[in-house]
């Protein structure tokens, strides 16, 4: 017979609903842009290939997009639904691995920020970032703590 679980910290569920929010809020952000026509021309503006006819241009522009954003999605998928599962099992170098992608991700936010074609992908960029943030937040409450103190 399984031993009963204590249940978890609302600290802890607190990080972990935040992360999976933003892991879906991000992959809605790529779908819409895998299917935003301003955004493969955005991108074709950016990478800009010399001396091709410009529908050859348009054709590999938009493969290269797509081929990167859906390639993204998944990393961006498998990483942060794997890294929340762990915050919610108490693992500490999870912890700490979100904070140090959310501080590379705000850093590149911050960077980058005026490149995003339009305000929808600004907010769809940003409110994962604070979505993560608050999940930080609650991952070093009090409540939080001791269960990462346990964790390897």
């Amino acid at each position: 017979m399984e031993a009963l679980r204590a249940p978890r910290p609302a600290a802890i569920m607190c990080a972990f609903w935040p992360l999976i929010a933003s892991t879906l809020i991000s992959v809605a952000g790529g779908l819409l842009s895998l299917t935003d026509h301003a955004y493969t021309e955005h991108m074709a503006r950016q990478i800009q290939i010399q001396n091709m006819d410009p529908a050859q241009e348009q054709t590999i522009t938009r493969a290269v997009s797509a081929s990167t954003i859906v390639v993204g999605l998944v990393v961006t998928v498998v990483m942060w639904v794997l890294l929340a599962f762990k915050v919610r099992a108490g693992r500490n170098w999870a912890r700490d691995l979100v904070m140090v992608f959310w501080l590379l991700g705000a850093v590149s936010l911050w960077a980058f920020f005026s490149l995003y074609p339009t305000v929808v992908y600004q907010i769809l960029a940003v409110v994962p970032s604070l979505l993560i943030l608050a999940a930080i937040v609650a991952m070093f409450r009090p409540q939080a703590r001791v269960v990462f103190r346990g964790g390897k």
